[in-house]
C-alpha cells in the first residue's frame, strides 16, 4: 500500500502564529465575518424559541387549497408556503422519512392541514409570527412505523386492520385501520421485535415481521393482499357488533346485527327490543305506555305523527339501522312523553360511491308493497332516502258491542255488523348533506307522505227495554273515506371548532304541515221506532309546525357542557260539519251541525346539562325550562282557552362500568303529558247515535315521576335487566257516563293517580354455531285511582308481555330459519280489562348471489285464523262489551335486493331538530 503527503503553505493561523502581518489581517476579516454570522444566528434562534405568536397571518385562520397523493411531507409544507406568507423551520433529517402521504384536495386551515398531515407522528408544531416551527417531541423516545396496504391492481386497500403485536410479550399494542388511500402509522415505544399483521374482509391476511433498533422511523415496503380463497363466516361478521348496547341515557338495538332482518317487518321487530311491545291490537307500548314520541332520524316526521304502526307494519326491518329506546332522556330533549322516545335510524354510514336497495312484499290478507333506498357520496355531497308503497284489501272484519244499564236504567243497546278497509301508502324521505369544509356542514331533510283509506260497513243497532223487548232498531250503511298528505322540510347548520372534533355549534330549522279530509255517509234502512235522519260527516283539517333550535357543546377533558334553546310554533285548524238528510232522498235539512276551531300551542324551551366521564365512573345531569303557551277558539260552541304554564324538568342519570362489556344504570327524570287537541275540544260528536265523545277544555298538563335502575351485560351474546317505576297523580283519562236516555257520553278528565312499578328482561344468546336464541319481557304491577260521573273508581292488577325466538343459520346453504312466539297480557284501564292474547310465526330465508338477492317467506299465527279481540268497561251505571274478530293468520312473502359499491365516510350533523313532545 503506498501512502503520499503534500506539505500545504502556511495560512491564516499559523502566520499568526509566525507573525506574518499579512495573514494577521485576513484571519481578523475572517473572524470578524464568522462572529457576525454567529451573533446573527444565535440572536434568531433565541428569538424563535423564546417568542410568543405576534400579529400577521394566522394558522388557525389562514386557509390553503392543497392535496397530496403519495407525496412527501416536504412537499406538502413547500405548498403550503407557496400559498401564504408563513414559513417553516425544522431538521431536514427528521422530516425526510415522511414519505408517501395522502391528503384528500379541499380547502382547509393551515392548523387543520398540519393536523392531518402529522397526525400519529412525533412531531408537533407552533406559530412565531410568521414562522411555523416543526419539532420532534423531545419526551417521545418511541418508533414511528409507516406503511401501505395495496391490493393485486397496485390500487391502495381502505379500511384494513393492522395490528402491531410486540412478541416478546405475545400481545398487540396498537390496531388501526388504513385510510382512503391504503397508508397506516402504527407507534412503539421500545426496541425489539414486532409483528404487523394485516387483515382486510375478504383478503388472505398477512404478517411482516419487524426489529426496531436505532432507527425511529420505519418506513414499509408497500404491502399487497390478495382475494381470499376461503369466505369469510358470517358469525365473525356478527360478533364484532353487539345486538343491544346500553348507554347511560339511552338503549340501543342494532337492526343491522339481527339474523331475521330480512323476514320481519319494523313492527314484527320491535317485539324483540327492551322495554317495547307490541299489544294483540297492534299497539306499540313503551313500559307498557302508549304515551310516548317516536321520531325518524332523531327529528319528528308527519309519516307516523297519526298511527305509527301503519306505518311499521309495512317497512321492511332491513332499511333500518338500529333503534334507540331513550327512557330517560336527556334534558336536551322535550319534555313530552311519559314513557319516553322511540328514536328509529334509518341513516346509513353514507361513503363514497353509492348503495341502494329494493324490495317487494306480499301476504295473503291483500297486503302488496314496494320499498327501497339508496346512500350516495359523492366529493363533498352525501345523500341518504328511503321510499315505500303499499296497499291492502283488508279481508272482512266483524264486531259486536253491547252495552247494559245496572242502575237508574235498564235497557240493552247493541251494535253488529261487517267492515272492510281498504288503504293506500306513498312516503319518501330524503336526506341532503354539504361538507364546505372541516368544520362547516350543512344539511337538508325533505319528507312526504300521501294515505288514503276507504271504510265500508253493514251495521246493525238495536235498544231493549228491562224485558228485553225491542224499543228501537235499524240498520246503517256506512262508507267513509279519509285523505292525509304531510310533508316535512330541515336545515341545519353544523360549525366545528379547530383542534377539537366533539365542540360544535348547530343551528336548525324544521317545517312540518299536515293535511286531513274526510268524507262520510250513514244511510239507515229497516227503520223501527228511529225517526232521525240520514247523516253525511265532512272534515277538513291541518297543522302546521315551525320549529328553531340552537344547540352548543364544549368537551373537556372529563367533562360535556351542553346547551341550547328551542321554539315549537304549531298552528291547527278544523272545519267539520254534519248534514242530514232527508231519508230516502239526498236533500239536506236546515238542522246542520258545524264545528269549526283555531288552535295554537307553542312552547320554548331552554336546557343545560353536564356529562361527567370516568374510567369506571358517568354521570349525567340537566335542567329544562319550558314555557307552553295555548290559545284555542271552539268556535262552534263560543269556547276559548288561553293558558301560559312553565315547567322545571330535572334529570339525573348515574352509570358503574364495569369492563367495557357491562354497566349498571340509575336515573330519574320528570315527564310532561300535555293535552291534545281530542282531549280540548269541546264540541260533542253525536256520529254515533248510542256513543257520544266530547273533550274537556279546562284539563291540565299531567306532570310524571320516573325512576330506572337497569343492568346490561353484553359479554357474550347481550344481557338487560331492569326495574322501573313511575307514578302520576293527575293522570288524563278516559271515562263514560250512561244517560237517562241511554246515550254513552265519553269525556276527559284529570282525575286519575296511577302508579307502575315494572321489571324488564331481555336476552340474546348464542346457543351454539349459528344457532341463537332471544328473548325480551316485562311484568308490572299498575294502580289505578279516581272518580267518575261521582263514584270512586279504581283497579289494579298484573300486566306483561314476552317474546322468544330461536334463529338457525346454515352457512353452507346461505339459508336461515326462525320461529318466533309471543305473549301479552290484558291491558288495565281505569274502569275496565281486555283480554290476553298471543302471536307467533315461522320465517325462512334463502340468500343468492353473494347475499345480494334475499327471498324470505314466513307464516304469522299458523294456530289462530281469527284474531277475537274483546274489552269490558264496568261502571256503577252500566257495562259495556267490546268484540272485535278481524283475520289473524297470514303468508308472507318478500324480495330484497342491495346493489353498489361504497369506499369513504362523509360526516354527519351531530345535532338536530327532536321534537319530543306529544300532540294527539
Amino acid at each position: 500500500m503506498n501512502i503520499s503527503a503534500k506539505k500545504q503553505k502556511p495560512v491564516a493561523l499559523c502566520a499568526f502564529l509566525t507573525g506574518n502581518k499579512l495573514c494577521n489581517k485576513l484571519l481578523t476579516r475572517q473572524l470578524m465575518r464568522v462572529s457576525g454570522i454567529v451573533v446573527i444566528l444565535l440572536s434568531t434562534t433565541f428569538g424563535v424559541l423564546i417568542a410568543k405568536p405576534g400579529r400577521g397571518q394566522d394558522m388557525s385562520t389562514e386557509k390553503v387549497s392543497i392535496g397530496l397523493r403519495y407525496e412527501s411531507l416536504i412537499s406538502g409544507l413547500e405548498k403550503i408556503e407557496r400559498q401564504t406568507s408563513l414559513r417553516f423551520f425544522y431538521r431536514k433529517a427528521d422530516v425526510k422519512a415522511l414519505k408517501s402521504l395522502n391528503l384528500p384536495f379541499r380547502v382547509r386551515t393551515v392548523q387543520e392541514t398540519l393536523n392531518e398531515l402529522l397526525h400519529n407522528t412525533f412531531f408537533s408544531f407552533r406559530q412565531i409570527d410568521g414562522n411555523i416551527l416543526l419539532e420532534r417531541n423531545n419526551q417521545q423516545t418511541g418508533y414511528l412505523i409507516d406503511g401501505r396496504v395495496i391490493d393485486i391492481n397496485k390500487q391502495g386497500l381502505p379500511f384494513a386492520t393492522v395490528s402491531l403485536i410486540q412478541l416478546d410479550i405475545n400481545k398487540t399494542i396498537q390496531t388501526v385501520q388504513t385510510d382512503t388511500s391504503g397508508n397506516f402509522k402504527l407507534a412503539a415505544s421500545k426496541k425489539g421485535d414486532y409483528l404487523v399483521k394485516i387483515y382486510a374482509l375478504g383478503m388472505d391476511s398477512l404478517s411482516v415481521s419487524l426489529t426496531l433498533a436505532d432507527n425511529k422511523v420505519i418506513q414499509l415496503p408497500d404491502i399487497t393482499l390478495t382475494t381470499s380463497s376461503t369466505k369469510l363466516k358470517e358469525v365473525i361478521v356478527t360478533a364484532s357488533r353487539p345486538l343491544i348496547k346500553q348507554e347511560i341515557d339511552r338503549l340501543t338495538y342494532n337492526v343491522q346485527s339481527d339474523p331475521e332482518k330480512d323476514i320481519l317487518s319494523v313492527l314484527d321487530l320491535l317485539r324483540k327490543v327492551p322495554m317495547v311491545s307490541v299489544t294483540g291490537d297492534d299497539k306499540i307500548e313503551v313500559k307498557g305506555n302508549t304515551n310516548f314520541r317516536v321520531l325518524i332520524n332523531g327529528r319528528p316526521s308527519s309519516l307516523i305523527a297519526n298511527n305509527p304502526s301503519d306505518v311499521f307494519r309495512t317497512m321492511p326491518a332491513n332499511t333500518i339501522q338500529s333503534i334507540e329506546v331513550i327512557t330517560n332522556p336527556p334534558s336536551k330533549y322535550d319534555a313530552e312523553g311519559i314513557a319516553g322516545i322511540i328514536n328509529v335510524i334509518t341513516n346509513k354510514k353514507i361513503e363514497q360511491g353509492y348503495n341502494a336497495s329494493l324490495g317487494t312484499s306480499y301476504n295473503t290478507l291483500n297486503q302488496r308493497g314496494v320499498s327501497g333506498s339508496l346512500t350516495l357520496k359523492s366529493n363533498k355531497i352525501g345523500i341518504n332516502g328511503f321510499f315505500g308503497s303499499n296497499w291492502q284489501d283488508s279481508p272482512s272484519s266483524t264486531f259486536k258491542n253491547s252495552q247494559l244499564g245496572t242502575s237508574f236504567i235498564n235497557t240493552l243497546s247493541t251494535e253488529q255488523g261487517v267492515m272492510t278497509n281498504s288503504r293506500n301508502a306513498l312516503y319518501g324521505n330524503v336526506e341532503i348533506s354539504y361538507e364546505i369544509d372541516s368544520l362547516n356542514l350543512i344539511t337538508g331533510t325533505l319528507g312526504l307522505n300521501n294515505n288514503k283509506n276507504l271504510q265500508e260497513s253493514d251495521q246493525f243497532f238495536s235498544l231493549m227495554n228491562s224485558q228485553r223487548v225491542i224499543e228501537q232498531s235499524y240498520h246503517i250503511d256506512y262508507s267513509g273515506k279519509d285523505h292525509t298528505q304531510g310533508k316535512d322540510l330541515g336545515l341545519n347548520y353544523q360549525l366545528g371548532f379547530p383542534g377539537k372534533k366533539d365542540q360544535f355549534l348547530t343551528a336548525s330549522y324544521k317545517y312540518n304541515e299536515s293535511n286531513y279530509t274526510e268524507n262520510n255517509g250513514r244511510i239507515a234502512t229497516e227503520r223501527f221506532n228511529y225517526l232521525e235522519n240520514d247523516r253525511g260527516q265532512f272534515n277538513k283539517s291541518g297543522a302546521k309546525e315551525q320549529t328553531i333550535q340552537l344547540d352548543y357543546v364544549h368537551p373537556f377533558k372529563s367533562l360535556n357542557i351542553e346547551g341550547g334553546a328551542k321554539a315549537i310554533l304549531r298552528d291547527n285548524y278544523s272545519d267539520f260539519s254534519y248534514k242530514s238528510f232527508v231519508p230516502g232522498s239526498e236533500d239536506d235539512v236546515s238542522n246542520n251541525t258545524l264545528n269549526s276551531f283555531k288552535y295554537s300551542n307553542n312552547v320554548y324551551g331552554f336546557y343545560n346539562s353536564y356529562h361527567l366521564k370516568f374510567k369506571k365512573w358517568g354521570v349525567k345531569a340537566g335542567m329544562r325550562l319550558e314555557i307552553t303557551t295555548i290559545n284555542a277558539d271552539f268556535i262552534s260552541v263560543n269556547s276559548k282557552v288561553d293558558r301560559t304554564y312553565s315547567n322545571f324538568i330535572p334529570t339525573v342519570v348515574f352509570q358503574r362500568n364495569f369492563g367495557s362489556q357491562s354497566n349498571l344504570t340509575l336515573g330519574y327524570t320528570q315527564r310532561i303529558q300535555r293535552p291534545g287537541i281530542t282531549q280540548l275540544n269541546p264540541f260533542e260528536n253525536k256520529s254515533n247515535t248510542l256513543y257520544w265523545e266530547t273533550g274537556n277544555p279546562d284539563l291540565l298538563p299531567v306532570l310524571n315521576h320516573n325512576f330506572e335502575l337497569t343492568y346490561s351485560n353484553s359479554k357474550k351474546g347481550s344481557l338487560n335487566l331492569s326495574v322501573n317505576y313511575l307514578f302520576a297523580n293527575n293522570s288524563v283519562q278516559e271515562v263514560a257516563a250512561l244517560g237517562k236516555d241511554s246515550v254513552t257520553r265519553y269525556t276527559y278528565q284529570n282525575i286519575g293517580k296511577n302508579d307502575d312499578l315494572g321489571f324488564n328482561l331481555s336476552f340474546s344468546y348464542p346457543i351454539a354455531t349459528g344457532f341463537t336464541v332471544n328473548a325480551n319481557g316485562r311484568i308490572s304491577y299498575l294502580w289505578l285511582n279516581g272518580t267518575s260521573n261521582g263514584h270512586f273508581a279504581s283497579n289494579r292488577g298484573f300486566k306483561g308481555n314476552t317474546n322468544v325466538s330461536f334463529s338457525k343459520f346454515l352457512e353452507k346453504y346461505d339459508f336461515r330459519i326462525s320461529l318466533d312466539f309471543g305473549t301479552n297480557s290484558p291491558e288495565i284501564y281505569l274502569q275496565g280489562k281486555s283480554r290476553s292474547s298471543y302471536n307467533s310465526s315461522l320465517s325462512l330465508n334463502k340468500k343468492f348471489f353473494n347475499k345480494s338477492l334475499s327471498l324470505s317467506a314466513s307464516v304469522s299465527n299458523p294456530f289462530e285464523r281469527y284474531r277475537n279481540w274483546y274489552t269490558r268497561f264496568t261502571t256503577p251505571d252500566f257495562v259495556s262489551d267490546y268484540n272485535f274478530r278481524n283475520n289473524f293468520r297470514r303468508f308472507n312473502f318478500s324480495v330484497n335486493y342491495k346493489f353498489g359499491g361504497l369506499k369513504s365516510a362523509i360526516k354527519k350533523n351531530k345535532r338536530g331538530i327532536n321534537n319530543d313532545d306529544y300532540l294527539k
